[in-house]
């Protein structure tokens, strides 16, 4: 996206500008049109071929069978490509659809496929830098940060996908008051992250991965550490719901690694596993909420189980502007932060 900001900035030098839509942007687009009868019919003509001879489904209007096809084949000759094993089944099943179609005297509907995010210039820039306040576990801290690119699932949506994620090279420096003490609070070498839904036709898995150092609150026998670096390593995968009862809202699961490297721990290292439910919610153009709640559990290392929760807030001052509150939890340890970002 920098790349097409520097050929945007010289003029005459891009001419027309021309949205083309995958083919899985056509058939979710399409797909919109459809009354939950005609998804169900949808659904049922591309598994079997068989009832588009059904009484119920002949009953429906032309128009509306047409228009039920065009998605159906669309949906097929995707398949073919995305399922190459089966791609001999999906394309005999398409011919039984577009055979169908043609008996249709119905013209089909020229429609724009809009896009579901902005064209890529129109985006934030991809390099962050913050100042940041808040308390943590009674001790006033001030925060400056830096995060060279380039998107995380909070930052302002236009020209990025909902629920995508990827950060490299972020690095918070952070003034504790109590302990008069300047540290590295976090380290990101890389955290990225996808929610993609699932529905009735596209089963996107969502995954996770984070690499990088933050900063652990430890307390045992013989052992005090307030504040102790530590590495970090956490893998996910699982799936997420979309919805749109308040306007835009995605809710995820995923079973989820996690290995830690600190002399806070006993052996200098825990391991375990776990899993994290959470919510994330475009509430406006420019508020966005993410909830989260993580039980892990360590066999390896330092044995023990953690339950983490995270609420966080953003909204948009301007398109490279925007201030943020998180109030985050783990093991005897709260903070809440309040944060400005700029993006350049």
């Amino acid at each position: 996206m920098d790349t097409v900001r520097v050929l945007d900035r010289y003029p005459g030098l891009v001419g027309e500008r021309v949205y083309r839509p995958s083919r899985v942007s056509k058939i979710k687009r399409r797909r919109e049109d459809l009354s939950g009868e005609e998804l169900q019919w949808l659904k049922t003509v591309t598994e079997d071929t068989s009832s588009l001879r059904h009484a119920e489904f002949v009953k429906l209007p032309p128009e509306r069978r047409a228009a039920v096809l065009d998605v159906a084949s669309d949906y097929l000759l995707y398949r073919t490509v995305a399922d190459a094993p089966n791609a001999t089944t999906y394309a005999d099943r398409n011919r039984a659809v577009l055979a169908a179609r043609s008996q249709l005297k119905v013209r089909g509907e020229d429609k724009p496929v809009l896009p579901f995010t902005s064209s890529p210039e129109q985006g934030h820039q991809t390099a962050r830098v913050g100042m940041a306040g808040g308390v943590r576990q009674g001790d006033w801290f001030e925060e400056i940060n830096f995060r060279g690119a380039h998107h995380d699932v909070l930052d302002p949506d236009p020209g990025y996908a909902f629920g995508s994620q990827l950060q490299i090279g972020a690095l918070s420096l952070r003034h504790y008051h109590e302990q008069n003490q300047v540290r590295i609070e976090r380290l990101t070498v890389w955290n990225a992250m996808s929610l993609s839904p699932i529905d009735r036709m596209f089963l996107s898995p969502s995954w996770k991965l984070n690499v990088g150092m933050d900063t652990v609150r430890q307390e045992r026998a013989g052992v005090s550490c307030r504040y102790c670096s530590n590495g970090n390593i956490n893998i996910g995968g699982g799936g997420a719901i979309e919805s749109h009862v308040l306007r835009h809202e995605m809710f995820f699961a995923m079973i989820e690694g996690d290995a830690n490297v600190s002399a806070a721990y006993e052996e200098h290292h825990r391991v375990g596993a776990g899993g994290t439910v959470g919510m994330l919610a475009e509430v406006t153009d420019r508020w966005k909420v993410m909830m989260t709640s993580t039980y892990l559990r360590f066999p390896f290392g330092e044995r023990g189980d953690e339950w983490r929760g995270s609420i966080q807030q953003r909204y948009t001052l301007t398109n490279n502007l925007a201030v943020r509150f998180e109030l985050n939890h783990r093991h005897k340890d709260t903070e809440g932060v309040l944060s400005l970002y700029a993006y350049f």
